[in-house]
């Protein structure tokens, strides 16, 4: 079991990449990135779903002390990111909060990859209905 500076630290030494260059690209300074990496700090989720994309690894695999597996879960990871892009990062960051509150019954078995998405989908769905109903209910009226 590896800590996620170690993660951080060989991912980004596999990629051949400096502090700097790492900080640059996923817009935090070289000094975050080196307190990352020294286990002083860590880093906010929008953050390191930026590592993770820079560095071809996963959430899971970055966030998971037992995850041994870079590549875990990282189609989830591709997913999250495109519906980030269509509803925004703040009704993404609380579907997900949502999915890993709800996913324990996912914890006993092997879940496909598809059935996980399908969820995702589902939660999102039903968030962004609520969202709707309480911007008629409580958004401005003309």
């Amino acid at each position: 079991m590896k800590s996620f500076p170690e993660k951080l630290k060989e991912a980004r030494a596999r990629m051949n990449m400096s502090q700097e260059e790492l900080g640059n690209k996923i817009e935090v300074s070289r000094r975050s990135v080196l307190s990352y990496e020294k286990g002083e700090k860590f880093p906010r989720d929008r953050v390191i779903y930026r590592i993770a994309a820079v560095l071809g690894v996963s959430v899971k695999y970055l966030k998971d002390e037992n995850c041994d597996d870079p590549m875990e879960d990282i189609e989830l990871d591709r997913h999250i990111a495109e519906i980030t892009g269509k509803l925004g990062s703040s009704t993404v960051r609380d579907a997900d909060a949502l999915i890993s509150e709800s996913l324990a019954f996912l914890a006993g078995g092997d879940v496909p990859m598809e059935e996980k998405a399908a969820l995702f989908e589902a939660v999102v769905a039903g968030y962004m209905k609520c969202k709707e109903q309480a911007k008629l209910k409580y958004g401005k009226k003309d």
